[in-house]
């Protein structure tokens, strides 16, 4: 970012970073620009539990570059940030999940459409 170092108080991102495919050169960049004492705000996506054929396939959506919880808040802690904590928390079921995918634009072919028919079972 062409910011200069310790320069910002505040980062607000709204659901942006899932869509880069350099998560950790994004929380760098945050980490070098913030202030001392200075804080980040992100609301994003992470995906739980998806089809490594279907997440690859929905790379262009938002959930195709998403990291699972867990890998995501280990690239924030490794990139400096010390609290970091989930304020909220919004989870889709399954059902919810593949009622998105069946009322959205997205054609699935049948091959990962049976992915998720028989994820849903096990």
């Amino acid at each position: 970012m062409p910011i200069e170092d310790t320069s910002v108080d505040w980062i607000i991102s709204n659901c942006v970073i899932n869509l880069s495919p350099d998560k950790r050169k994004v929380f760098q960049e945050a980490f070098r620009v913030l202030k001392p004492g200075g804080q980040i705000l992100v609301s994003d996506i992470v995906a739980e539990g998806i089809p490594g054929e279907l997440k690859n396939y929905l790379w262009s959506s938002c959930i195709g570059g998403a990291l699972d919880e867990r890998s995501y808040l280990k690239t924030i802690r490794e990139c400096g940030f010390k609290e970091v904590r989930i304020v909220d928390r919004l989870d889709y079921d399954r059902e919810t999940i593949r009622e998105l995918l069946d009322s959205s634009c997205v054609d699935l072919p049948s091959g990962l459409r049976k992915t998720i028919d028989n994820s849903e079972k096990a």
